[in-house]
C-alpha cells in the first residue's frame, strides 16, 4: 500500500507505477465497477487490449460526496478522467491531510461523474 501521504499532491493516479508495473488507467483500462464496502474504496478495471482484471483499492475510505451523470455516449460512461489526491477546504482553510493521515481524493469520470474521499492509501491488485 502507498499511504496518502506519500503520494504528490495532484498527481494524476490513472497513470502510475506501482510495484515497478506501469498502469494506464486512463487509455489502457475501463472501468467495470466503483463499489465502497468496509470502509475500501475499490475501482475494477478491466483492460481494453486482453481483459485482465485490476482493482485499484483505497484504504480506511470515507466518502464525502457522489455525483453521477447519465451520459449520451455508453462507451464513455466508466472511464476514468483523471484520479488525484488533492486539498479539502474544511472551514480553517485547505487541508492537505486529515488529522488521522488521510488523504483527500478526487474521482472524475468522463461524462462528469466524479467522487470525492478521504483515504488512508492505495494499493493495486492484479486478478
Amino acid at each position: 500500500m502507498i499511504r496518502a501521504s506519500l503520494i504528490p499532491m495532484f498527481d494524476n493516479l490513472a497513470i502510475i507505477d506501482y510495484n515497478a508495473v506501469p498502469y494506464d488507467f486512463h487509455n489502457e483500462y475501463d472501468i467495470e465497477r466503483i463499489s465502497c464496502i468496509d470502509e475500501q474504496l475499490v475501482i475494477r478495471f478491466v483492460s481494453i487490449e486482453n481483459n485482465q482484471h485490476v482493482s485499484m483499492v483505497f484504504h480506511a475510505a470515507e466518502l464525502c460526496l457522489i455525483e453521477l451523470n447519465q451520459v449520451d455516449d455508453d462507451n464513455a460512461a466508466m472511464v476514468l478522467d483523471t484520479l488525484y489526491r488533492g486539498r479539502k477546504d474544511l472551514r480553517d482553510g485547505l487541508v492537505e491531510t486529515s488529522t488521522n493521515g488521510k488523504g483527500y481524493f478526487y474521482l472524475e469520470l468522463y461524462g462528469g461523474s466524479r467522487v470525492e474521499f478521504w483515504a488512508s492509501g492505495v494499493s493495486i491488485v492484479a486478478s
